[in-house]
């Protein structure tokens, strides 16, 4: 399996929003926007966002509940390592990450990267070689000829819309106008994950699989993954736009799951999120068939490490359920000393 470029050229029709042909400033001021966009989006796939954006359109749903409510999480499934033993015996892991860059999510198990220098290949979900050298298309985040943001929202949408943008992204906002809804929820959500470490798990991760002499590739394309925006429907980004304080609360219980190894609030916040037009199925469920089918072959040989993000391991379509489909054992990787795992690259 080989991951594909997506071709990085610039689509000038796509920024036109007028007759007649594009201008060099039209175009200098889409690329100048865009680098900014990329400088955000390299290392957290747009599922985080999209996903996110879900969960905190949920949040008040998930608050009301009390703890009591919850379903029970047994102790040591509390895991974010997993042992995947085909029926042949051979063994491979796969490992939960989060797309942020956030020190906070860094004080992870030492056992993880033990397994990950003993394994002979290792996939994430994206080919980070590939997408660091520019494979994704700006064209496929803009919306298509002769359509705006007032074909999406009514007149009094529009105002609150234009209003959050403003306010949000100042001089931005002229560019994000000509984003797919979808596409405008990356932008909008810069300030609820500020960067605070220079990767994400998975991206430290394929640069410690690199140097330990780890074949690696990615599940997924870029295309793949931003195909995905067209299912979203407009009306998401206007719920978003008017609960503003759910995205931090999110953004904090997310972090804090993450932290925890706690799949079990993981899953019940995908749950929750579920509810939406059948979105999630896109969103998670169809791509983690794609995931299962793409490492079978790999699984076969065994020593395959995995990393995707945590939200496709748990539930009745998650990788793991999907994996115990199949005949595989599925066991969760316990013990190891916490460590901070960004020292290790100073």
């Amino acid at each position: 399996m080989s991951t594909t470029d997506v071709s990085s050229h610039f689509y000038p029709y796509s920024i036109n929003k007028t007759k007649g042909p594009v201008t060099n400033s039209q175009i200098n001021e889409c690329s100048a926007n865009y680098r900014m966009i990329r400088k955000y989006m390299h290392g957290a796939t747009v599922f985080t966002c999209l996903l996110v954006m879900l969960l905190c359109l949920n949040l008040p749903v998930y608050a009301q509940k009390s703890k009591k409510s919850l379903p029970t999480v047994k102790k040591n499934s509390n895991s974010l390592i997993w042992e995947i033993r085909t029926p042949e015996g051979k063994v491979n892991h796969v490992f939960g990450t989060i797309h942020l860059r956030d020190t906070a999510v860094f004080f992870q198990r030492d056992t993880v990267l033990v397994i990950l220098s003993k394994a002979h290949q290792f996939f994430a979900e994206l080919n980070f070689d590939s997408t660091s050298a520019g494979g994704m298309d700006p064209s496929v985040m803009m919306m298509p000829p002769g359509k705006s943001l007032a074909d999406y929202f009514t007149p009094e949408q529009l105002v609150v819309v234009r209003k959050v943008l403003r306010e949000k992204l100042g001089p931005m906002s002229t560019m994000a106008e000509r984003l797919k809804p979808a596409a405008i929820v990356p932008l909008l959500m810069i300030d609820s994950f500020e960067a605070t470490a220079t990767v994400a798990v998975d991206e430290f991760l394929w640069n410690y699989a690199k140097e330990s002499g780890l074949l690696v590739d990615g599940v997924e394309t870029i295309l793949e993954q931003l195909e995905v925006m067209d299912k979203i429907p407009a009306s998401a980004l206007y719920d978003m736009v008017t609960d503003p304080e759910s995205q931090d609360s999110m953004a904090s219980v997310l972090v804090q799951a993450y932290a925890d190894e706690n799949l079990g609030l993981v899953s019940i916040l995908i749950e929750e999120a579920g509810s939406m037009e059948g979105f999630m199925a896109a969103l998670n469920d169809d791509r983690n068939e794609k995931i299962v089918e793409r490492m079978v072959p790999f699984f076969k040989t065994g020593k395959t490490f995995i990393a995707v993000g945590a939200a496709h391991l748990p539930g009745k379509n998650g990788l793991l359920q999907r994996f115990r489909n199949l005949g595989y054992e599925v066991i969760p990787v316990m013990g190891g000393r916490r460590t901070k795992w960004l020292q290790m690259q100073q």
